[in-house]
Order: C-alpha cells, then sequence, then structure tokens
C-alpha cells in the first residue's frame, strides 16, 4: 500500500531531544518572539527534569474511500490497529513493543506495523519526512526560520489560565518547512497543542493536505505529556495533467487516511530498561497477531464498527469469494525475488519464488526456466533453502541452501558471492537495448550460512560454499539497436570451487524486531561499515578481502549527500570469477545515446580502490536560488563524481556528472530525467548523454 512507509515515518517523526542551549529572545517588542523562547527554555527545563518514562498507546490507522458514504461500512478500505507499550530514556533512547495487533483490507502484512515511534518526545531539533529535513516549530534555532504572531488567546477547558496561540510561519519558502499553530499556556509556557502542515516544497507522490496535530494535557505539576496524536491526508492516484485516476484493486481512487494514537499511563523514573535500547526501536510480541478482538477497546466510528463486523462475519463463514480474494491479497504481500528477468546470458527467465515466514524460520523456493537455447543456459534453474533462529536474544541464524542457477559474478560492493544487485532498469536495458552491466556465470551446489548479532549494530555473517561453476556465452539479443554491440559473457575458470566469507558489518540504523528477523528503519543520517574476507577451502589457496564505508547524510539544508568509500584485495591463485568488478553505469531505466564502452563494462581487477560522491539536492537548489522563473520550478538536481584505481595493468578512471530530474511532473510519480556524464579513463575524455526514467 504506497502510504505505508510514509505513515511509519511521519508518525516517528516529532521526537527525539536535542541537547544544544535554550534560545534567547532577542527581540524585546514582539511578544510572540517572547512567548515562543520562553517556551524552548520551558522545553530544556523539562528535559533536565526527566530521565526516562513509559507509556502505552493505541494507534489506529484508517484509510477511507471519499467516493463512498463516509458513514457506511462501504467507505473503510483498510484499518490497521496496534496496542504498544514504549519506554523513552535520556537523551534519545526509545523502544516501543507492539503488543497487539490486527488488521482488514488493501493493507499487507508489513503494513500493519503501525507503531507510534518515538512520537511523545516532539521536541526533535529537526524533524524527518521521507527525504525531508524540517526544522522543529520549537527547534533552538526556530526563529531563524519562523516567524511568529499572536492569533488570540483563549481559556482551555481543562487549565484555568490563559493560552496563547500562535502562527507559525515559513520565513522562506525555499526550504522544507511546517506551518501551522502552536498553544502555549501562558505563565508556564508549556506547549499545550500542536497543529501543522507543511509547506510546497514538501512534496509526496499521490499525497496531499497532510497535517500533524497533537493535543498534550497535564499529568500534574506542570508535566504536559501528549495524549492525542492524530496525522492525516489524502491520497489520490491521479495523473494531474489529464485528470485520470488510477485503479489498484482494493485500493480507493479517492481516498483519505487518518492515523490517530492515544497516549495513556504514563510512569516517570522507574528505570527497567528494555533490552536493546538505543539499537532495537521496535519489537513484535510473538502473540500480537493472535489476541483475541475482546482486548480491541479504543473507541470507533459506526462504519468503523460495521467494517470490523462484516470482516468478521467473513473470517466464520468465508465464502468462495473471500477464498479467492484472501488468496489474491495475501499472493500481493508474499516477498518475492527475480520471478520474470531479462539478461544477455539467459534471454528471458520465467519462473516462480515464493518466501515463506513462520516464526522463527525463513523458508526459500525458486524454479523457473530461461528462453536461452544452449543447453546449459536453458535447462530449469531452481533454489531450496531457509534459515532458523537458534537464538532470539543473540538473532543467531543458521541455515542452508541447495541450488542451480545463473549468479551475477560478484563486484567490489556485494559482501556475499552471488549477492543480487539487479533491478528492473536492468531488465529493461538488457531487453530493448542489449546494455547489460551484471556479468554471469552458472553455479550448482550448496551453501550453510549462519548469522548473529555480536555488537550492538553489529552482525557477523559466515557462509561456506561447495559449488561447481561454469561460464555461460552470449544467448540474447537486443529488440533494438545492432547486436554486434551486445558485450561477451566474461568466461571464469570452469570447475569446482569450495570457499568460507565472513563479512562483519555495522548499520547504524535502527533496528525492526520482528518474528522474522529484523529490519533496518530509513533514516537521513546513517553510517554503514562492511569488512569482507573470502578464502579458498581447497587448493589452490587464494584469498579476497574487502572493506567498504558508506555515509549518508543532509548537508548545509540543501538535499542528501551520500559517500562511499571502497578498497578490495587478493592474494594467490584467485579464479576470475574471484576478481572485484567495479562498473560506473548509469542507474535506472536509461536509453542512452553517446558512448557506451565504459558505462555497460565491469572492469576486473585483484586490487581496487574507490571513492564515490553523490548529493541529491531534489529540488532545494532551484527552489533557494531566489531567481524568479527558476525558484518555482519543479525539477530536481543531483551531481556526482567518482573515481577508482585498479591492478594490476594500472588504470585510473574517474567520472563526474549530473541529472537533471522530474521534467515530466504531470506524470508523477513517474520521473523522466536527463543524465550528463563526463569521463576519463587515463588518457581517454568521452562524453555521455542519457535519458533516465524511474518511479
Amino acid at each position: 500500500m504506497i502510504p505505508t512507509v510514509l505513515w511509519a515515518a511521519l508518525a516517528g517523526s516529532l521526537t527525539t531531544p536535542g541537547a544544544a542551549p535554550p534560545a534567547q529572545a532577542t527581540d524585546t517588542i514582539d511578544p510572540a518572539r517572547r512567548i515562543i523562547a520562553a517556551a524552548i527554555g520551558r522545553k530544556h527545563e523539562r528535559r533536565s527534569t526527566h530521565h526516562d518514562y513509559q507509556y502505552r498507546a493505541d494507534v489506529k490507522l484508517v484509510l477511507q474511500d471519499l467516493d463512498q458514504s463516509l458513514d457506511s461500512a462501504a467507505s473503510i478500505a483498510a484499518i490497521t490497529e496496534t496496542q504498544s507499550a514504549a519506554y523513552w530514556q535520556a537523551p534519545d533512547r526509545y523502544q516501543e513493543t507492539i503488543l497487539a495487533r490486527r488488521r482488514m483490507g488493501s493493507v499487507g502484512a508489513g503494513g500493519n506495523l503501525v507503531a507510534v515511534r518515538e512520537i511523545v518526545n516532539f521536541n526533535r531539533e529537526r524533524i524527518e519526512l521521507g527525504r525531508y529535513s524540517l526544522v522543529s516549530p520549537l527547534a533552538d534555532d526556530a526563529l531563524d526560520s519562523y516567524r511568529y504572531r499572536i492569533v488570540y488567546t483563549f481559556f482551555r477547558d481543562d487549565v484555568p489560565r490563559r493560552t496563547y496561540r500562535l502562527a507559525v510561519e515559513p520565513r522562506t519558502n525555499a526550504s522544507p518547512l511546517f506551518v501551522g499553530f502552536v498553544d502555549i499556556v501562558d505563565s508556564t509556557f508549556d506547549v499545550a497543542s500542536i497543529n501543522v502542515g507543511v509547506n510546497d516544497v514538501v512534496q509526496f507522490p499521490f499525497i496531499t493536505k497532510l497535517r500533524y496535530q497533537v493535543s498534550l494535557r497535564d499529568l500534574g505539576n506542570n508535566v504536559w505529556m501528549p495524549d492525542d496524536i492524530r496525522l492525516t491526508g489524502d491520497v489520490t492516484l491521479k495523473l494531474p495533467v489529464v485528470h485520470l485516476t488510477v485503479p489498484i484493486p482494493g485500493f480507493p481512487r479517492r481516498g483519505t487516511f487518518e492515523q490517530v494514537a492515544a497516549l495513556t499511563d504514563f510512569r516517570f523514573a522507574e528505570g527497567h530498561p528494555p533490552k536493546d535500547l538505543g539499537e532495537v526501536r521496535v519489537t513484535v510480541d510473538k502473540h500480537a497477531a493472535r489476541m483475541d478482538s475482546a482486548v480491541w477497546t479504543a473507541p470507533l466510528s459506526a462504519a468503523e464498527r460495521a467494517a470490523w463486523a462484516r470482516e468478521y462475519r467473513r473470517r466464520e463463514r468465508p465464502s468462495a469469494v473471500a477464498h479467492v480474494r484472501r488468496a489474491v491479497e495475501a499472493a500481493r504481500f508474499i516477498p518475492t525475488g527475480p520471478e520474470v528477468h531479462v539478461n544477455r546470458v539467459d534471454g528471458a527467465f520465467l519462473g516462480l519464488h515464493h518466501t515463506a515466514r513462520p516464526p522463527g524460520a525463513i523458508l526459500e523456493a525458486k524454479l523457473g526456466r530461461a528462453s536461452a537455447t544452449d543447453e546449459l543456459e536453458g535447462s530449469p534453474q531452481y533454489r531450496l533453502g531457509g534459515q532458523v533462529r537458534i537464538s532470539e536474544p543473540h538473532q543467531l541464524w543458521l541455515g542452508g541452501s541447495y541450488y542451480d542457477e545463473t549468479t551475477t559474478r560478484p563486484t567490489i560492493t556485494a559482501r556475499m558471492p552471488g549477492d543480487r544487485t539487479r533491478g528492473a532498469g536492468d531488465d529493461l536495458n538488457a531487453l530493448l537495448f542489449g546494455r547489460d552491466l551484471q556479468d554471469y556465470y552458472r553455479a550448482h551446489g550448496y551453501a550453510l550460512t549462519a548469522s548473529v548479532r555480536v555488537l550492538p549494530f553489529t552482525r557477523l555473517d559466515l557462509r561456506y560454499t561447495d559449488e561447481a561453476e561454469s561460464s555461460l556465452s552470449l544467448a540474447a539479443y537486443p529488440l533494438f539497436g545492432n547486436r554486434q554491440f551486445v558485450r561477451p559473457n566474461p568466461p571464469i575458470a570452469d570447475g569446482p570451487l569450495r570457499s568460507v566469507t565472513a563479512a562483519v558489518t555495522y548499520d547504524s540504523r535502527p533496528v525492526v524486531r520482528r518474528f522474522d528477523g529484523d529490519t533496518r528503519l530509513a533514516q537521513l543520517t546513517s553510517t554503514r561499515i562492511t569488512l569482507t574476507s573470502e578464502r579458498a577451502a581447497a587448493a589452490p589457496a587464494w584469498g579476497r578481502y574487502a572493506v567498504q564505508i558508506e555515509r549518508r547524510q543532509p548537508t548545509l539544508g540543501l538535499g542528501l549527500t551520500t559517500l562511499t568509500l571502497a578498497g578490495a584485495t587478493t592474494t594467490g591463485a584467485v579464479p576470475p570469477q574471484r576478481e572485484f568488478g567495479v562498473n560506473f553505469g548509469l542507474f535506472g531505466w536509461s536509453l542512452q545515446r553517446g558512448h557506451g564502452a565504459l558505462s555497460d563494462s565491469n572492469v576486473y581487477a585483484t586490487r581496487v580502490a574507490l571513492v564515490k560522491v553523490h548529493h541529491d539536492f531534489g529540488r532545494l537548489l532551484f527552489a533557494k536560488s531566489g531567481i524568479p522563473g527558476i525558484r518555482g520550478l519543479p525539477l530536481t538536481f543531483a551531481i556526482d563524481a567518482g573515481s577508482f584505481w585498479t591492478q594490476p595493468m594500472t588504470s585510473h578512471f574517474y567520472r563526474l556528472g549530473f541529472q537533471v530530474g522530474n521534467l515530466t511532473p504531470f506524470l508523477n510519480p513517474f520521473d523522466l530525467g536527463l543524465r550528463f556524464d563526463w569521463r576519463f579513463f587515463n588518457s581517454e575524455r568521452r562524453f555521455q548523454f542519457g535519458v533516465v526514467v524511474g518511479p
């Protein structure tokens, strides 16, 4: 379901406190500035007194169809509900345990993970919404980004004191910022409520009228905590220019969503932090999905009650149509691999790939056949395997697989042999123009794996491989273009190969822990470091070693920067298929013109060093230019540069490029862009131009 990930990101946004000193009022005349400065000071006072607290939350997410009567069960397209217990500890450590959950409608199993995240701590200095970083209205430097004015004063029913309603207005529309209102209690300067939307710089496909509201209450002794939090917005699957709605089964063409969190039972300074606090952000109780309907006591609207009653009747007496509908819905959300792909050795591959995730296990089965007519390439391909969790506290998983399939040759950024990095754009390029960034060989054998958490944010992965490997010849040609320019698939050292691989990975992103393993939460700022070693388990002896560092962060309020550093070396008589490959080709769906000898070829070497920098401005570069006619353009802009060095036969390659995107905003979310590259290889210089199409 399209908005699910965004809902989770937004719901966890107004969160963690920082550590900067309180803001000081510099304007002695403007009362609104004095009030907001006092509220920021009050924020720091609360931080100094609250070391830790716990609470319970009931969270409901409802998607309604605006084309139906809103007071009828037919209008309810989807509902998810969760009950959670959460713990927060200064300065920014948080963990939530989902105790119960239920869902109905067109939200997949993953979409039922509706968590409060850190929504209580709404005083975070910067708010992350998707790829945007917004200054909080209560940040220490908020007065630099917002204008505040008193709209009116009033008395709340629960507080016998005057309350100020302040308008929050961005000082500029060139940066992603909030716009709305904040209520602040007189004398104590506690925040009583927040009601904000976002300015036009913040845009998400299909989602409009995004709004966040939080109401706080005094728990006694001027301790104000949230008790009702709402995130709302409209979802319209429409192409803006031609005004066509896009039908998706089970999803309304015009919808509106509301996420409501009711927070209760606050307890302060009790201690007893949960295990892995700081690393694990959300955990899911293994019995969460099997809770009885009696546990759901949160108030529902008449339409919601009717929708749940209809759902339980279906579950008790499912009709044949309901069986089919449920099977289709389940199939949509089964994790799948490359069931259909195109490359220049298999041609078109058609197959079935199923992954089952019972508690404490992951089971995988794949079977398919390629269109290639060669005896080896055209033979059936299969994979059977799985993993079993041995220890939940240590997240120890043991697994194995038996396979006979086409495998990609490893690159410098692949942690394990056979790591797949193909996407839909690769298939399109291979089918239409014969451009294929990967090289391949056939592998038939088995692998044994082990994975364990060794330190916070750090995992150790082990793999033993015993397989027969064979070269594959060119078997597929493009629909367009000259077949003689399709590069061959380089041969490997055919024969048996046995090796042991170890990879240690540090990843700073927090974890969601479920019965089927850990997954990482996306963050604007993250660091990932991977050390990999692979050694031969039989003569002749050889080894390969690699390190990769990736850093991602916002930069100067002008977008996201990703820095990648990597180095690798080998020892002994390493076979060709275990040399390190590097490719600086285009990414996405690229219909290219120009010289392609570098962009669609891998360079293999026994020693490699690589550095790459990518900065995505989004719309901010044009919006902040201040140039009339330019600042309003919907275009996006990204730049990147990279270089790598290889041995033997020392070669040095570097690239400079930029991409202009969102040339077709009327086709949102499909993005047409232009890509320009200057490539330098030793003493040669080449220019490349590309058209990039992607979601």
